[in-house]
């Protein structure tokens, strides 16, 4: 009877995390935001998910936080008085920066409320089922230092100096380093065993299984890949790569080579093809089936979304 109680606890606790946490082993930590990618999070994260929601940043009410179902029906405010970039959905909570840069809010779905978690101006979040990682913002004094803190905002620990941009997957952070031309590194989370993967200044920085997917700002922001490991790069794309998202197996860009129009392709670099052929666009951001970008222009500005494949675009 005992162990039938454990295994209904067991089942249940699984339930309200709601995530594949990787509780036993600190090094294991995995980040949980629920249908969201550090590709969202480098393109200012415009949306993140969970089961039945989309949490967005509504432009049309200066970019405060609200959420809608999938279909777009009952969009419903649920924060005001500042923006909302860098969403992360983490065991029933929505974390992001009240701005760019901007304090860290987390609004509880539950009791329908938010409030400050992190009293510094962040630029980069990305939030674990244990940890929130930020970056200090350009406007700070300490520009580029990455620290972590528990989900509270207590317990803030610096992990790096200087820190241009960052992925956190799989137990690893995975981080360009100013002070060395924006060379790729990776360390554990806590700031431990750093290793040098590249000389190459790298953005666009996503991980997706074993390999990271990056930009060589000194190769004419062409896109590579490599393993995990540093072992195996490959030159995926001779485009001017810009706005990098990594999503269920393939890639997602602003291809400047061709006026900023989105193109899509597979992880190994096939099927490369334009999804979206509209000029400048921005912020690129994959929810499910669902493909969100701005395009900053007076003729066809707005915030527009349509299906993965660039169809049925709308504007939201």
């Amino acid at each position: 009877m005992k162990q039938i109680k454990f295994l209904i606890y067991i089942i249940t606790l699984t339930l309200i995390t709601g995530c594949n946490a990787y509780e036993t082993d600190n090094l294991k930590e995995s980040p949980c935001f629920t249908e969201t990618s550090e590709g969202n999070i480098h393109n200012i994260g415009l949306v993140a998910a969970d089961g039945e929601w989309i949490y967005y940043s509504n432009h049309n009410d200066n970019g405060t936080l609200y959420k809608m179902k999938r279909d777009r029906s009952d969009i419903t405010p649920l924060s005001h008085g500042h923006f909302a970039y860098n969403l992360n959905f983490v065991n029933g909570s929505v974390y992001y920066t009240a701005g760019l840069p901007g304090l860290i809010y987390k609004y509880d779905t539950v009791k329908k409320r938010d409030f400050v978690v992190v009293f510094e101006k962040a630029e980069n979040l990305i939030v674990t089922n244990k940890n929130i990682f930020y970056r200090l913002s350009s406007y700070n004094n300490d520009w580029g230092k990455l620290y972590k803190t528990d989900l509270k905002g207590r317990h803030k620990t610096l992990l790096a100096e200087s820190v241009t941009e960052f992925a956190v997957n799989k137990g690893y952070i995975y981080y360009s380093d100013r002070n060395d031309n924006s060379f790729l590194y990776k360390m554990d989370i806590n700031g431990n065993n750093i290793t040098k993967l590249n000389d190459s200044s790298s953005s666009d920085i996503n991980v997706e299984g074993e390999y990271v997917y990056y930009t060589d700002c000194l190769d004419n922001q062409k896109l590579y890949k490599m393993k995990t490991d540093g072992t195996d790069k490959a030159l995926l794309s001779d485009d001017m790569c810009w706005n990098v998202n990594v999503s269920g197996g393939y890639i997602y860009y602003r291809n400047q080579t061709d006026f900023g129009k989105i193109y899509k392709m597979k992880t190994d670099g096939s099927e490369n093809n334009c999804i979206i052929n509209m000029e400048n666009c921005t912020h690129i951001n994959i929810i499910d089936d669902y493909l969100f970008f701005y395009v900053p222009s007076f003729e066809q500005g707005g915030y527009y979304m349509s299906d993965v494949n660039g169809n049925g675009i709308t504007g939201y």
